[in-house]
């Protein structure tokens, strides 16, 4: 009896040690809006490769992309405060601390070392930590998303060209108002729904970067691409405050620490792709409209500081339009 009972209890501890094993594991959610093949989208996937093999298993990260989770920029945001997901990759900052829209401003920044410089400073930073203890959400970190530029069956050589067009908008204030300030009628629309909108007339055009237009096929849709540059930033990764804490301090620098090599990876691969994929867009037949072909950039960034940067300015405070250096402006 007494040998029974031993071995009953000892298969028991067994089992118990497979359980607390089991329960060991942490299994995080990562959702975004971006195609599968999209850099933000591959730089989740090597955050969880890296992840998983620096934490030997310990912590594993799905990603699920292409809007299967969350549907839009506010819903991302949304879900990952509520903690239904654990992260994701979102620009939607600017009820909490407007100061962070700076990440993606209209003219700007006159180039990826200049923007990138600043998501790492102290200003930045700041206001990271601002928002961690206003929203319960903490930013791991910014991800280029490259320049952004506008697509249309026209050419569009001046802001003029666009008065009366339904332009596709993400439904911030900083794209709203950018589109709007050059002339255009600013077109909510959901990022999936782009190209049908297209076909079918019920935006006239849209604006992304290089990368997006292509991934996502818009040149069955549009004949020409300005490269205005008129806005150069990116997004924020964001995950649930409470959930990161949840983790063992070593834990929590590889899921930072990974992050940000992920992040930088993220960054020189949409780079790279900025000029593979133009070439692309014009094998698709899309003409490549620059400032060679008759695009006069200096009036979109003339009106764009006259109509939208006072708008802005009132939107994210004159203090924080300020950091930006003079001379890193475009």
């Amino acid at each position: 009896m007494n040998r029974i009972l031993m071995s009953l209890t000892a298969a028991g501890s067994v089992l118990l040690l497979g359980l607390s094993s089991a329960d060991a594991q942490t299994k995080l959610r990562a959702a975004n809006i971006h195609g599968a093949t999209q850099p933000y989208t591959l730089a989740l996937e090597r955050w969880s490769e890296n992840v998983a093999a620096a934490t030997d298993g310990e912590i594993t990260i799905s990603v699920h992309p292409s809007g299967s989770i969350v549907s839009n920029q506010q819903d991302s945001y949304s879900q990952v405060k509520l903690g239904t997901v654990d992260a994701t990759i979102s620009i939607a900052v600017k009820d909490d601390v407007p100061e962070l829209q700076l990440a993606a401003f209209p003219y700007a920044f006159r180039n990826y070392e200049d923007w990138r410089a600043f998501m790492d400073g102290p200003e930045m930073a700041a206001w990271m930590e601002e928002f961690r203890e206003k929203t319960g959400i903490r930013i791991l970190g910014v991800q280029y998303l490259g320049a952004r530029h506008f697509t249309a069956n026209k050419a569009v050589l001046s802001p003029d060209d666009l008065d009366g067009m339904k332009i596709r908008a993400v439904e911030l204030p900083i794209f709203l108002e950018t589109i709007r300030g050059l002339g255009a009628l600013a077109t909510p629309v959901a990022l999936q729904e782009v190209l049908g909108g297209l076909k079918t007339g019920v935006i006239d055009g849209q604006e992304n970067p290089i990368p997006t237009i292509y991934q996502l096929r818009f040149f069955d849709a549009q004949d020409h691409i300005m490269l205005t540059g008129h806005l150069l930033g990116g997004d924020f990764w964001m995950m649930n405050d409470a959930r990161f804490q949840s983790l063992t301090p070593e834990q929590q620098e590889t899921l930072q620490e990974e992050a940000r090599k992920a992040i930088l990876w993220g960054d020189e691969y949409l780079i790279q792709q900025e000029t593979d994929l133009l070439a692309e867009l014009e094998a698709n037949g899309m003409t490549v409209i620059g400032e060679d072909d008759g695009l006069d950039v200096d009036a979109f960034v003339e009106k764009v500081r006259a109509n939208v940067w006072p708008k802005l300015e009132s939107e994210i405070g004159a203090d924080a339009l300020a950091t930006i250096e003079p001379d890193t402006a475009q």
